[in-house]
């Protein structure tokens, strides 16, 4: 759904994350090596005279050749998205008179609490507390429509959410991708829009001890 922008909203480019290339390319063709290793030993000459005389070796050989194709398989997926994530336009964080957008709008009416805290697994974060998760990550896997793994990854991300109570937000932006720092994105945030804070009664995103 495309959100109309004003002259109002703050558009804030997020930093792109650009994996290295040569770790999945190195991983894929280590893949494509230990799936060609068993087909050798298998079709080479000593190969069959070796397993002909330790017939066990057979079960080891078939193991490690579905390991290799699992493997292939996985590294080959990894790969794709590694060159998605490279070719991908430029994400944005907005902030405007209707809410916050990141990946979907999250409206005014929605958020609990907003601040700052360390996030474990991510460290220093933009952490947004909602009212109501479910309706949240309902309304974000609709609009999303993910994959099984992408689907997979949200609900595993989802449980650890309502697991763990270290984590004091649902939707959290790490400092490593925002342009500036959170403190001043904070600042930006109660000087442009004091009147929505006040109005839906958002509270600033503090640890309980």
């Amino acid at each position: 759904m495309q959100e109309q922008i004003s002259e109002a909203d703050l558009i804030f480019p997020l930093i792109k994350y650009k994996p290295a290339l040569f770790s999945p390319i190195f991983s894929f063709f280590v893949s494509v090596w230990l799936l060609g290793m068993p087909i050798f030993v298998m079709t080479a000459g000593v190969g069959k005279h070796l397993l002909s005389l330790y017939p066990s070796d057979w079960g080891l050989v078939i193991t490690v050749e579905i390991g290799g194709v699992l493997a292939l398989l996985f590294q080959g997926w990894f790969l794709l998205w590694v060159i998605r994530q490279r070719l991908a336009p430029q994400r944005t964080l907005r902030i405007s008179r209707e809410g916050i957008f990141f990946t979907t709008l999250i409206q005014w009416s929605e958020i609990k609490a907003v601040g700052s805290y360390t996030m474990p697994g991510n460290g220093f974060v933009l952490g947004i507390a909602l009212w109501n998760y479910e309706d949240f990550l309902t309304r974000l896997i609709a609009e999303q429509s993910p994959g099984p793994l992408k689907y997979l990854s949200m609900c595993l991300d989802a449980w650890a959410l309502r697991k763990n109570p270290a984590f004091l937000a649902q939707v959290n932006i790490s400092q490593r991708i925002l342009p500036i720092s959170i403190a001043e994105l904070m600042s930006t945030l109660h000087t442009h829009f004091a009147a929505e804070l006040q109005r839906y009664d958002i509270s600033v995103l503090e640890r309980q001890d």
